[in-house]
């Protein structure tokens, strides 16, 4: 574990906030230099978001490359070379990867936005669940919208993406090579040199959009105030002033 953050609090600067103030939760890192304060609910989704953005643009590309390879003669096969396939699984890992975990970390913040405080029974038996049944609850029980289970990003997502996911992150001989003719696209490396990885992104992309402008939609609709009071106990043995801050989350 690390080294205990020692805390003091100076009274005397204390003040009251106008109602309607936004609250935000503070996660603090200890450097070798001293405290970090920094946004504790940060927006880790829209991290993952650009990091799959990222690796789709390089995929993309290398998805062209490969198109480009000239055909042998004698096999009738386009050829790759290491370099080049080692940029493939890489990017293509990484598109799978952090969109899964874009998936993740958007469920987490959904659920917790609509059930915290005040419903924690309902968050905690919901956090550990597959995710796709969290993105089922989300899309039905609170946006209520079920036609976006009906999008192909969303059966993309949890078929072809959860399939190579698995394969990743459990590697077997069976998903590391195939000879089967009928098999090959459960190789996370060959579905990536064909490109499936590209098209599944694109389909994962529009269903995403959908269900992130109705989560918005129903945020708007379900603002709520609420009231912290703050009577966290400080290291040096001095209480922070109680007071009580309106909130609109």
């Amino acid at each position: 574990m690390g080294r205990a953050i020692k805390l003091k609090v100076d009274k005397s600067i204390d003040r009251e906030y106008p109602e309607g103030s936004r609250v935000m939760f503070i996660q603090q890192s200890l450097t070798t230099l001293g405290i970090v304060s920094f946004q504790a609910q940060a927006p880790l989704y829209d991290y993952y978001a650009d990091l799959a953005n990222s690796s789709f643009k390089k995929s993309f590309k290398l998805r062209d490359k490969v198109l480009e390879l000239p055909i042998d003669k004698r096999s009738g096969f386009r050829e790759l070379d290491e370099k080049l396939l080692a940029k493939i699984y890489t990017s293509g890992s990484c598109l799978v990867m952090n969109s899964y975990l874009l998936l993740e970390h958007f469920s987490r913040y959904a659920l917790a936005s609509a059930y915290l405080p005040g419903n924690e029974k309902t968050y905690f038996a919901l956090e550990d669940k597959e995710l796709k049944e969290k993105i089922k609850h989300i899309i039905v029980d609170l946006l209520d919208n079920k036609e976006l289970l009906k999008e192909k990003g969303y059966g993309v997502m949890f078929s072809d993406f959860e399939k190579i996911r698995h394969a990743i992150n459990h590697p077997k001989f069976a998903n590391i090579y195939s000879a089967d003719k009928n098999k090959w696209d459960s190789v996370p490396i060959a579905w990536f040199v064909a490109g499936k990885h590209v098209e599944a992104f694109h389909d994962m992309t529009v269903f995403y959009t959908k269900l992130l402008k109705n989560w918005h939609e129903y945020a708007r609709k379900n603002q709520r105030p609420g009231t912290i009071t703050n009577l966290q106990p400080i290291v040096s043995g001095v209480y922070a002033q109680p007071k009580k801050v309106p909130t609109d989350f």
